[in-house]
């Protein structure tokens, strides 16, 4: 046995040596109790086993290749025309409605590619990348002269729009994505104007449409700002949004090996400009 050869002195069998062995013999019969076995039986086993072991170190090979770092460097360029039609309405001084619908844009992204490490992105290959339509209604309301409420509704026609996905969007997208939003203005004197606001995004996307490289997440986003009003022909505006992403865990099973991909990000714009009347 192991035991004995370490006990007598057998060279190549040292304290490390046995572990060693009674270790891998573990991963090969786990119930059986390799102390009670001769080494001629041991050796068998690991003989046995050769075949499993040059199956697993070829499998590890594979998946060695299949995670190594990719790099991808393409710009993707395109134009196309879309009409958008518009109304707005004045019913008083302190309530305004309006209506904005923006028809489907077709469009084309061509490929100029540098690096593509996936063979994802062909050079000079051109791939569908539509805008859907879009239908936003809004509206103001002065609730007195210093504070105004605005609210909005955006809903994006995303099943009727060709995203040059491989899956055709019925079996992607369950339902189309909208928006929805709350903001307040008040107008602290004639100089100091201040807002605030709220925006909530919903994705409508099932799991098979996110990928690592493409994904559609819901937001919640939050946003404040200001206006310094100098003189009647200049004012100076500063703002920022924060958007906090509602993360996602997408799992994958590819034969005996599991592995997940988290989506999650978060977002901070800050914005300056200014108005200047001629």
């Amino acid at each position: 046995t192991l035991n004995q050869a370490l006990q007598a002195g057998v060279p190549g069998f040292s304290a490390a040596s046995v572990a060693g062995i009674s270790g891998g013999f573990q991963m090969i019969a786990p119930t059986v109790d390799v102390s009670l076995l001769d080494i001629a039986t041991i050796q068998a086993y690991y003989q046995g086993a050769t075949p499993m072991f040059q199956a697993q170190q070829a499998e590890m090979q594979q998946n060695q290749a299949l995670t190594a770092d990719k790099e991808v460097e393409v710009t993707q360029t395109g134009s196309s025309f879309a009409p958008i039609f518009g109304v707005h309405l004045q019913l008083t001084d302190r309530i305004n409605l309006a209506a904005k619908y923006e028809h489907r844009t077709p469009l084309k992204v061509k490929n100029n590619t540098t690096t593509d490490d996936l063979g994802a992105y062909p050079d000079n290959q051109e791939t569908a990348n539509n805008l859907p339509s879009m239908l936003s209604l809004g509206g103001s309301f002065g609730i007195t002269s210093k504070l105004t409420i605005s609210t909005g509704v955006h809903y994006y026609f995303d099943k009727s729009a060709d995203y040059g996905r491989s899956l055709p969007n019925d079996e992607i997208i369950d339902n189309n994505f909208w928006e929805a939003g709350l903001g307040f203005e008040y107008n602290i004197n004639r100089f100091f104007l201040v807002s605030a606001g709220y925006l909530r995004t919903q994705t409508g996307v099932n799991e098979l449409y996110h990928t690592d490289q493409n994904h559609s997440l819901s937001t919640n986003t939050v946003g404040t700002g200001v206006r310094v009003q100098f003189t009647n022909l200049l004012a100076l505006n500063v703002g920022a949004l924060y958007s906090q992403y509602v993360s996602h865990t997408k799992e994958f099973t590819v034969g005996p090996a599991s592995y997940k991909e988290d989506y999650d990000r978060t977002n901070m714009v800050f914005a300056i400009g200014i108005d200047l009347k001629l």
